[in-house]
């Protein structure tokens, strides 16, 4: 019955609800004891350390919040507090909750500021994972535990490594900020995922769409905010723990979290955090993939001051993983490569049974970033703020074998990146309550040294952008204007491959953005976005020119490549109900020197084997695309949520499609929901499918095998709140429900095997 009903509707998600419990929504008026609105009036949710702030109207509202019970305090200089116990069912997506302030007479004491301003909403569509919705994607990577959000999937090499995609645009075209800090390692290459743990994280924010004016040239395609919890100034000894097993590949990862303030001393408070995880080859319906585990360990940790007008922070984090590459990737000559593309799974020496042992091919890669940054609260200026960032990057890549003759054992490839960061803003203090700006200055410089075979070249790089923001609150309208001044120098070493000459190369470009947001209702807004953005090309792309094993091809780059140049419009329109929710958001980039990968014929054979070969190439191009999400609840109990996500990239010079683009995606979710039943509390039952379908936009005999077929799947799962037990939650889910074979068109290892097949996740958290 769930699949003719999913299936008339065109047929819908595998991943659980990614955001129908975290985007509720509390809205309210607060008034004076005369029934006048009070604007800039403070609204706090206790239990999260987020909130709001009134405007003209008194009217306020907050976003993104889980079912539960929270506690709101409104308050407002020469007022009495007023708080208000405030519960979230399912079903109900908007709550009312209006204040009435009475008037008092109040001597100011000390206040200390706990959380940094709450940043404004950003002109383009964003989502929000938070919640028990982050709480599903526990034990994933960071690219998997993306996929839920409307427009966001995953490019992979394995079921190993992933990284995001957002409206087709990833890897130097989508920054990742890692507690305030852009992410740098060796993030060029497909098989190159983010070096993070999501563990850190208490919240990860997805911006779709370019926002370079904020945070520089490579967040031409959208950014990825990975959000940690505020440190627990005043508070005693507290902590989580989540422990997660899976069935396919016998994954087990323990992460847990212990953090607290000093009660006779508040300025000060403390955080540690640590990860382990382990995970063998895992299975594909009818055959294990070879060599495809994964171990990985991590730790951070954190410590803060703070002050009625300043304070620090100082963090420091490990990231350690090793990741075996399936060997059926590497194959020693054409006729074989041919064989492997005709079969229906690996060449018989590619399988193997279960196994933990990681041998060649694979990555052993360390990432620690560190990190302090201060503020300081200026009564007549406002907020100053300051962090700077240290991060070295090893990665280390085996080849399927040792050099010929040679007992060698290290990597053939090893790349050394010091990134050094520095980012200065002011927000200055609001003016008549109306308008607020910040103004900033980022600073970076890279190095980055390789040895073994070649593939890129030495490189140092520089960048310094020069950045204004303004948005202006008005009534129902909101608008934001930014304008930023990027220079970005690169400095190549070509020794190693006997060039006469070390090329230099500098791109300047000035990039802006205008937007508005629009609330027609408490239930209907609208926002519009409009801008230029730019992206230089990255050292892989101009000077590749070898044999990449991670990925199991031959690339060759292109020093002639000029600088992207993207001018885009992205629309947005939310409409908000108790018993309906949609949200659609359309985009369009219009390209100058688009940068793609073109498969090229025939591979390269060297004595390591035969390699499909992929060329830089650049092109005019128009980009273009529409997420829709739409949930309704059927009763407090049951909900449907649907998702579909298109985007078509096509050359303006050629009127040909390019390749590596998202196909389309349709997804649906059914949902039983209850607080109690049978003695547990916050009881869920899911099922779920994704279709996906096949990329037929692409010219015949363009890659080296066609595209796969489409694909339905489907998954199933559980939780709830152990009874007895304070803060214990559990939850099951099976993806790939039924065992589906099937081959994903942005996993690069799909010429020679089939994606995962069906996997129980579970997952355990306590909260103390």
């Amino acid at each position: 019955m769930f699949a003719g009903l999913v299936a008339s509707i065109g047929g819908y998600a595998q991943a659980p609800i990614s955001t129908i419990d975290c985007r509720y929504h509390i809205h309210g008026i607060v008034y004076d004891q005369n029934r006048k609105p009070v604007l800039g009036a403070a609204i706090y949710v206790k239990e999260l350390a987020k909130g709001n702030v009134t405007n003209e109207l008194g009217d306020f509202t907050i976003d993104d919040l889980c079912i539960g019970s929270y506690t709101l305090i409104c308050s407002y200089v020469g007022y009495e507090t007023d708080t208000a116990i405030v519960s979230i069912a399912a079903g109900r997506l908007v709550v009312e909750q209006n204040f009435k302030l009475q008037e008092t007479g109040i001597e100011l004491g000390e206040v200390i500021i706990t959380e940094q301003k709450i940043a404004p909403p950003a002109m383009q569509p964003q989502v929000t994972l938070q919640g028990i919705d982050l709480d599903r994607t526990r034990g994933l990577t960071l690219g998997e535990s993306l996929k839920e959000i409307p427009g966001v999937t995953t490019i992979q090499t394995g079921p190993s490594i992933s990284k995001p995609v957002i409206h087709g645009l990833h890897s130097n075209r989508v920054l990742v900020m890692n507690n305030g800090i852009r992410q740098e390692g060796q993030q060029w290459g497909s098989e190159h995922a983010p070096e993070i743990d999501p563990f850190i994280a208490k919240k990860i924010n997805v911006v779709k769409g370019a926002a370079g004016v904020r945070y520089g040239a490579d967040a031409i395609g959208g950014v990825v905010l990975l959000e940690p919890a505020s440190l627990p100034f005043g508070v005693g000894l507290s902590g989580e723990v989540n422990a997660v097993a899976s069935t396919n590949n016998r994954q087990g990862v323990l992460s847990g979290i212990v953090q607290g303030g000093f009660p006779k001393n508040d300025a000060f408070s403390w955080r540690v955090q640590g990860t382990a995880k382990r995970a063998g080859n895992s299975h594909a319906p009818g055959y294990y993939l070879k060599n495809t585990g994964v171990s990985e360990l991590n730790f951070s940790s954190a410590v803060g001051y703070r002050k009625e007008k300043f304070g620090a922070e100082f963090f420091y984090s490990q990231f350690n993983t090793k990741i075996g590459i399936f060997s059926g990737a590497h194959i020693g000559n054409r006729t074989d490569f041919e064989t492997a593309l005709a079969s229906d799974g690996p060449l018989p020496e590619h399988r193997s049974g279960f196994s933990y042992t990681i041998g060649r091919p694979f990555q052993d890669i360390n990432h620690y970033l560190l990190k302090g940054n201060a503020y300081y609260l200026s009564d007549k200026l406002g907020k100053f703020s300051l962090a700077l960032g240290h991060q070295f990057n090893y990665r280390a890549e085996y080849d399927s074998h040792k050099p010929l003759g040679s007992e060698f054992d290290g990597p053939q490839m090893r790349f050394l990146l010091n990134t050094y960061t520095t980012d200065f803003t002011w927000e200055h203090k609001p003016i008549k309550g109306l308008l607020n700006g910040m103004v900033g200055i980022n600073g970076m410089y890279q190095q980055n040294d390789m040895q073994g075979r070649f593939l890129i070249p030495d490189f140092t790089g520089s960048n310094l952008g020069i950045f204004l923001v303004e948005r202006l609150i008005k009534s129902r309208w909101e608008l934001e204007a930014g304008a930023r001044y990027d220079v970005r120098r690169l400095d190549v070493d070509m020794a190693r491959i006997r060039e006469k000459s070390d090329p230099s190369r500098t791109f300047s470009q000035v990039s802006g953005t205008l937007g508005a947001t629009y609330k027609f209702s408490p239930s209907l807004s609208t926002k519009l976005n409009a801008g230029m953005g730019w992206r230089p090309p990255s050292v892989n792309e101009l000077y590749s020119d070898g044999i990449h094993h991670g990925e199991g091809s031959y690339i060759k780059g292109d020093y002639t490549l000029q600088d992207e140049t993207a001018y885009n419009i992205t629309a947005n329109l939310t409409y908000t109900s108790p018993k309906f929710q949609a949200e659609l958001d359309g985009y369009h980039y219009f390209y100058n020197n688009y940068i793609y990968q073109q498969p090229e014929f025939p591979g390269v054979l060297t004595i390591r084997g035969y390699f499909p070969l992929f060329v830089f190439r650049q092109t005019d191009a128009n980009l273009s695309g529409i997420d829709l999400a739409a949930t309704y609840a059927f009763s407090h109990h049951f909900s449907l949520r649907a998702k579909y996500s298109i985007v078509r990239a096509t050359s303006r010079t050629t009127g040909d499609p390019l390749p590596f683009i998202s196909p389309d995606r349709l997804q649906s979710t059914l949902r039983y929901h209850v607080h109690h039943w049978l003695g547990m509390d916050n009881i869920y039952i899911s099922l779920g499918n994704v279709y996906v379908a096949k990329q037929w936009r692409l010219l015949p005999n363009s890659d080296y095998a066609p595209p796969p077929s489409a694909y339905m799947l489907f998954d199933a799962e559980v939780g709830f709140s152990v009874p007895g037990v304070k803060n214990m939650d559990v939850g099951v889910t099976v993806s790939n429900l039924l065992n589906t074979s099937y081959r994903n068109y942005l996993n690069r290892f799909r010429y020679y095997a089939d994606e995962v097949g069906r996997n129980v996740n579970f997952r355990i958290k306590y909260s103390f």
